[in-house]
C-alpha cells in the first residue's frame, strides 16, 4: 500500500509518503519528504523510523494529482 500527499507553494512542491512493507518480497517499508521544484526532485528526506498516515481520514474526498508530481 502506497499513500501520498502533496502541497505546493509556488514553483516549489513537497510530498509526505508512506509505503508499507512486504515480507514475502524483503521489501521494507518508509516514509518521507520529496521536494521538487517543477517536476525535477531536488531532495528526497526519508523520515528517521517508518511513520504512516493518520488513520480515519477519506484520501479519496482529495483530488486526484498529475503523475509528474510522484514520489514513487
Amino acid at each position: 500500500m502506497e499513500h501520498q500527499l502533496r502541497f505546493s507553494n509556488g514553483e516549489y512542491s513537497y510530498i509526505v509518503y508512506n509505503m508499507e512493507g512486504n515480507d514475502r518480497t524483503g521489501a521494507a517499508a518508509s516514509s518521507g519528504l520529496v521536494v521538487m521544484k517543477g517536476t525535477k526532485t531536488i531532495a528526497d528526506l526519508p523520515c528517521a523510523r517508518y511513520t504512516e498516515f493518520g488513520v480515519g481520514f477519506d484520501y479519496n474526498t482529495l483530488p486526484a494529482d498529475t503523475e509528474a508530481y510522484s514520489a514513487m
